[in-house]
């Protein structure tokens, strides 16, 4: 029996966001046309949301979605569609930034959601 975790599962949905070439959980090894658009998925964070009867009944879990290009546009569209398959899994996207310099174009989004 294989254990898949969270950040696998999110990973795996993502393969489907059209041109990607990576979807790692690293950084990219290179930012060159073989590997750009890359997709990273990082946790961000995981703390307890409820307790019942002194226990975890509710946890919140945050990951990142970094989306790496080498064009702004690029970054922008590969990063809508990734926001759309996580908001399919659940997730809501809380927090966002973009860095661009003059070889790679990065999206970042901070997703959140309760199990």
């Amino acid at each position: 029996m294989s254990f898949i975790t969270e950040a696998d599962r999110i990973g795996q949905a993502l393969t489907i966001v059209r041109g990607v070439k990576c979807v790692t959980r690293g950084w990219p090894t290179a930012m060159d046309s073989d590997t750009l658009p890359c997709i990273v998925v990082q946790k961000a964070g995981e703390k307890s949301a409820d307790r019942r009867d002194d226990r975890e009944y509710l946890t919140e879990v945050e990951y990142y979605i970094r989306v790496f290009s080498k064009s702004a546009s690029e970054a922008d569209r590969v990063a809508a569609d990734a926001l759309g398959v996580v908001e399919g899994l659940g997730y809501e996207r809380v927090f966002g930034w973009e860095e661009f310099t003059q070889d790679v174009c990065r999206v970042d989004m901070r997703v959140r959601s309760y199990f």
